[in-house]
């Protein structure tokens, strides 16, 4: 977020309007500590004022000057979820959110621009898909083509095709898996990709690639193959299948929303994304995370398109695009999220994730103050157990590597006293914690 909207610290101000800081200084001593705190949030409204003041205004479009070439092309007129973000950032280039910096300004240009540019064929994307056609595997490859084939009995997939509704071979996109001539430990060095992955070849059809060693998991050639090592692999199979068939990304190579697609895709490792959208959601009363679940499992562009509009209500169309271009997880290539998000300036130790969730917190703050007080209530939701509240917590303090005290994240804290809250407040209840140290 742009320099005027970060929260300036009370001895900073004080070095810089000494008179009101000694006013400040003779009224602590006398007020609560509930007074004391509007206090300060009065003295740092006034302060952001008076930097706003002295900023340069951004030169927003309107209507008879937007630029022909950012205007939505027809092959996207039909696209539910594109036109919905591409709305919410026209929106904010025309001066919906007169507060934007440029670096935001620019932001949601770059945005636009991803949305609208048709994806073309690059040397670099060619090189890489003749790279894993000569490291295929041709006999493994047809054996676990096999294995997952429509119609067989006991298919690795035939649960995910019922979740999804796929009941016959003409309702299901075209993919198939390629085995790579590749062991786990030289995998990440040749790919520069997760353990097993999808991604469009050159005919435009999703194929996900594994390893050999995976491969031999799934068809039990492995004599080291336990349960555990065979399921794992089965989830993380089902995982990439979900992708080949439904997707909440929008943008020339998919770019925006990864963060929403792994997530609703999750059948095994990305449950972090799942919990900070579901408490997120929790923060309104509008929207709730099985909303995005069961738009995505039926593939309803309409109902993906409005859930995109009402998590704008909640944190803004600058939060929307944020969320949009925030990248799913530090393996992502290049074409997950955006670069240079334009997140809230301030001391967060070097933490983008911390950076991340606050920058997404102080949006839904500016758009509704009565966020924490829903989160408190809604929280209370029996269908989420102490067990998942736990292990949410956990994680989370994980990806801040319990660096929250000390950083410039208000409400961050304030959503982690909450979760703590209800933890404890669950605990009395009688329900038995996963975690004695909470």
């Amino acid at each position: 977020m742009a320099e005027h909207k970060k929260y300036i610290e009370d001895d900073d101000l004080a070095l810089e309007d000494s008179n009101l800081s000694n006013k400040q200084v003779d009224i602590k001593n006398e007020l609560d500590s509930k007074e004391i705190s509007d206090l300060q949030d009065e003295i740092r409204k006034n302060a952001n004022k008076q930097i706003e003041a002295t900023e340069p205004r951004v030169q927003f479009y309107d209507e008879s000057n937007f630029p022909k070439e950012l205007e939505l092309p027809e092959t996207l007129k039909e696209d539910e979820k594109a036109i919905e973000v591409y709305s919410q950032a026209k929106k904010l280039l025309c001066g919906k959110e007169s507060d934007l910096s440029q670096r935001e300004f620019d932001y949601v240009k770059k945005c636009v621009e991803v949305i609208i540019t048709p994806s073309e064929d690059n040397d670099e994307s060619n090189e890489r898909d003749k790279k894993y056609e000569s490291l295929k595997n041709d006999e493994l490859t047809t054996q676990v083509n096999e294995l997952v084939s429509f119609g067989k009995d006991g298919s690795i997939l035939e649960k995910q095709r019922k979740i999804l509704g796929i009941k016959n071979k003409s309702e299901e996109k075209l993919f198939h898996i390629s085995v790579l001539q590749v062991e786990d430990a030289n995998w990440e060095k040749i790919t520069n990709a997760p353990d097993m992955f999808c991604r469009k070849n050159p005919n435009g059809e999703n194929v996900i690639y594994m390893s050999t060693a995976k491969a031999q998991y799934l068809l039990g050639l492995r004599k080291d193959s336990g349960e555990w090592e065979k399921k794992g692999n089965e989830k993380m199979l089902q995982h990439e299948y979900r992708h080949t068939q439904r997707s909440f990304s929008v943008g020339k190579n998919s770019e925006l929303f990864r963060f929403i697609d792994e997530s609703t895709t999750n059948v095994t490792g990305y449950r972090y994304l799942e919990a900070f959208l579901a408490f997120l959601l929790k923060t309104t009363d509008d929207i709730e995370y099985h909303d995005l679940i069961n738009s995505y499992n039926s593939n309803n562009k309409k109902e993906m398109a409005s859930c995109l509009s009402k998590i704008a209500d909640a944190i803004g169309g600058l939060g929307l695009l944020i969320l949009g271009g925030k990248k799913s997880s530090n393996c992502a290539d290049s074409s997950d999220g955006i670069e240079d998000l334009p997140l809230n300036e301030g001391n967060f130790n070097n933490n983008e994730w911390l950076q991340f969730a606050e920058t997404i917190f102080s949006l839904r703050e500016k758009n509704d103050s009565s966020w924490k007080e829903k989160f408190k209530i809604n929280i209370q939701d029996e269908t989420k157990s102490l067990k998942y509240i736990e292990v949410a917590y956990h994680k989370f303090l994980s990806l801040f590597k319990n660096k929250i005290e000390d950083s410039d994240a208000p409400f961050t804290k304030d959503f982690f006293e909450i979760l703590q809250s209800e933890i404890e407040r669950r605990k009395k209840l009688g329900e038995e914690p996963f975690y004695k140290d909470i």
